[in-house]
């Protein structure tokens, strides 16, 4: 992994596009932007052992690619 520093959240999106990211030490800027530290993503560790982390409040797992999801399980009639 790449040395770890901080990151807006923007940046975390572009850097890893579409895969699970697990934050630490996440802050709000005064104008509300977050702000964190990758310490691993879904492409180096297992997603289950994320989860675990996460449940653990070791991490906040995050998805980078969940605002550009479309909603699903909608139904047009």
């Amino acid at each position: 992994m790449d040395e770890k520093k901080r990151m807006t959240w923007e940046e975390i999106k572009q850097k890893y596009p579409s895969q699970y990211v697990g934050l630490i030490e996440v802050q709000k800027d005064p104008v509300n932007k977050l702000t964190g530290i990758v310490y691993c993503t879904s492409k180096d560790t297992d997603i289950n052992e994320m989860h675990f982390m996460a449940s653990r409040g070791e991490i906040s797992l995050e998805y980078t690619a969940l605002d550009e999801c479309e909603l699903l399980g909608a139904l047009t009639l």
